[in-house]
């Protein structure tokens, strides 16, 4: 029998990544991440297209000449394209200078095909939109031109209706949700192929904007300050997905500190690597409660302003790489409501601390192919909560403790592919659904194992095989 709860995995861009760095550090491997998401309806936006699987990146990235967003400058210059410097402007009309650029095609498009003008409310809101058409639909960067090369054409989005359409309203296009006042309030547009670069002139969507979700769109990128720049300036931003994404920086950097609206931040598998988690990121976020970091590489290990946001209950960091640092678990004793703690394929070597007995709000823990020894803590029975412990594909040793079975919230419960022995406790059999809530028991139970079910045989699968520890190879 298969396990009762099913996860997802998709290869990670930061193998990319990885080998450059491991080029210089001498150390480390790359391995595959899986992906689990929050089940609360009140927040989740369609997470059904986070499931899917991703390609392979390619293994290495040459330092490929790509032109750079400039950032700001405080000098205005005029514009003799438009009479005079557009106040869409972030480079002091610099951006229009050539007819070429997507400023200015964007900015052609808002005045000469929607016919508006700088007064009108509606004309920063289209800039912006036209903006983000211009510079991700079949435009080449850096990773198109080392994966697809630099003669390829691209096919462009996948689904662009009603985009840059003279007739329909913005609200009717793929992917942009309004507010009742006809603001844009949501830009979706998860696996849809976008390229290029995505454009700092976003914030000019400041005033409404509070969903951006670009989820596996594997070529489309952002590089240094200048780029990223833009997350900090969207103060009414809940949620930012850009998983499986080619956004780059050095770490986790920290322009979204202080937008304090802001509730999910979705960051893995993209090239926020080759630096530190750093600590000012994570201040003045008092509604952050989902947090996904994983697949990346980090110079640090957590910081204390991540573990003591005072929302934070989701938190997902699988197969990520912390060079000169090693994961403890008990840090998870200073977060202060987490429910969610997903860390696999990530090297744990000090293995399970019976301090995670004290982490009382804890409901879900999956560390699988952590190489993790030593035993299973009894403090652990004391999180009453827990409803799913993933440990499969580990070195743990010992017995399972039958206090385990004071576990009575207790669902899924899979350990095999470790080296425990004995028994499964009737403790824990007599907690097996349909009596109990316990639906899914995953040990060493295979012919010859060193795990016996007892007579009730109440294991629902045995060893690797059948429990489908390979899917999530």
């Amino acid at each position: 029998m298969m396990m009762m709860m099913t996860k997802g995995f998709r290869s990670p861009l930061v193998l990319l990544v990885a080998v450059a760095l491991l080029f210089v550090v001498g150390e480390g491997d790359g391995k595959i991440i899986h992906e689990r998401h929050a089940a609360d309806p009140e927040h989740q936006l369609d997470l059904q297209y986070r499931q899917e699987q991703m390609q392979e990146h390619h293994e290495s990235e040459p330092r490929l000449r790509n032109r750079r967003l400039s950032p700001r400058v405080s000098g205005l210059r005029p514009d003799s394209r438009f009479g005079g410097v557009s106040k869409a402007s972030l480079q002091g009309g610099a951006e229009f200078d050539s007819s070429d650029t997507y400023q200015s095609r964007a900015l052609s498009y808002v005045k000469n095909g929607r016919m508006l003008t700088e007064d009108s409310p509606d004309f920063l809101q289209y800039y912006a939109l036209a903006c983000l058409f211009y510079s991700t639909n079949a435009v080449h960067n850096k990773h198109t031109i080392f994966n697809l090369g630099a003669d390829a054409v691209l096919d462009g989005w996948t689904l662009s209706d009603g985009w840059l359409s003279t007739e329909q309203d913005k609200c009717s296009w793929h992917g942009i949700t309004c507010d009742d006042s006809e603001l844009v309030l949501a830009i979706q547009l998860p696996s849809n192929n976008l390229t290029g670069i995505f454009p700092p002139e976003i914030e000019h969507l400041g005033t409404s904007l509070e969903i951006i979700d670009i989820y596996n769109n594997e070529f489309v990128t952002t590089e240094g300050d200048a780029g990223n720049a833009w997350m900090g300036k969207l103060p009414k931003l809940r949620n930012l997905f850009f998983r499986t994404t080619s956004f780059e920086y050095n770490g986790i950097p920290t322009f979204w500190s202080g937008v304090e609206t802001l509730e999910q931040i979705d960051c893995s598998n993209t090239f926020f690597s080759g630096g530190p988690i750093r600590r000012n990121a994570f201040r003045n976020l008092p509604n952050l409660w989902y947090l996904d970091i994983g697949g990346n590489i980090y110079t640090s290990g957590i910081p204390d302003t991540l573990l003591q946001l005072p929302s934070l209950t989701n938190f997902y960091a699988p197969e990520a790489m912390y060079i000169g640092y090693e994961l403890d678990l008990r840090f998870l004793t200073q977060m202060p409501v987490i429910a969610e703690a997903w860390f696999d394929f990530t090297a744990i070597p000090t293995g399970l601390p019976t301090e995670l007995g004290l982490v009382s709000t804890l409901t879900s823990l999956s560390l699988i192919y952590c190489e993790m020894g030593g035993t299973l803590p009894t403090e652990l029975a004391g999180v009453v909560g827990l409803k799913d412990v993933f440990l499969f594909q580990n070195e743990l040793m010992g017995m399972i403790p039958p206090i385990y079975g004071n576990l009575i919230s207790l669902q899924n419960f899979y350990v095999e592919g470790n080296q425990l022995v004995g028994q499964v406790p009737e403790s824990i059999c007599q907690i097996r659904a349909p009596v109990g809530p316990l639906v899914g028991l995953g040990t060493d139970c295979q012919p010859g194992g060193p795990i016996d079910c007892g007579m009730s045989g109440c294991c629902t699968c045995c060893g690797a095989d059948e429990c489908g520890d390979a899917d999530f190879l």
